[in-house]
């Protein structure tokens, strides 16, 4: 995780805390006496100033999309069919959240768009121990996402390709009532792929 980047009592503005972090990137950069770009994006990672996610983005050179709003997104956890799931940290609380961010297919089709601010607000307005917390949904740069909370742990997608489908009887009746509680109050009859 990116400590130096999060200070959860700053009260400085965005440009500060860019300026900040540049600071310490450009000082990196003065002290790593690497011959190539790999190699330093190797230090940086060493030195927790960025994730190998975000290390393996900028060789690439993506830069978009590695901040949004105030979240900067470490890791990528997985991929649906209207967009990607992100691991990121809240800038100034440090809080560790998933961001569901549309893929560009979507941001193009309004339909997909009003079906994505529609679960937004959907998984807003649900309240239940085994569902997960919408804390806000914001857009950048064109980008629309969504913020949950983060649970540790394997996701459905990769457990049933480890071990199969689960019967129905072992599908543990914690998940069968959130399941009955979201589709009475109008959320998804059936998985949603992130």
């Amino acid at each position: 995780m990116m400590a130096s980047l999060v200070d959860p009592l700053a009260d400085e503005t965005d440009d500060e805390a860019v300026e900040e972090h540049a600071l310490v990137v450009q000082q990196a950069m003065e002290l790593i006496t690497a011959t190539d770009s790999l190699t330093f994006a190797r230090e940086m990672i060493a030195r927790k100033q960025l994730t190998p996610f975000q290390a393996k983005a900028l060789m690439r050179g993506r830069w978009k999309g590695l901040v949004l709003g105030n979240y900067i997104v470490l890791e990528k956890l997985g991929q649906g069919g209207m967009g990607q799931v992100f691991k990121a940290q809240h800038k100034r609380m440090g809080r560790i959240v998933c961001l569901k961010v549309l893929d560009s297919k979507g941001r193009k089709s309004p339909e997909l768009l009003d079906r994505f601010r529609q679960e937004a607000r959907t998984v807003a307005a649900l309240n239940h121990s085994h569902i997960v917390v919408a804390h806000d949904a914001d857009e950048e740069d064109g980008i629309p996402f969504l913020v949950m909370e983060f649970v540790q742990g394997s996701d459905l997608a990769k457990y049933v390709s480890q071990h199969g489908p689960l019967a129905v009887e072992r599908v543990p009746a914690s998940c069968q009532g959130p399941r009955v509680f979201a589709r009475r109050r109008g959320g998804p009859s059936r998985c949603q792929a992130p």
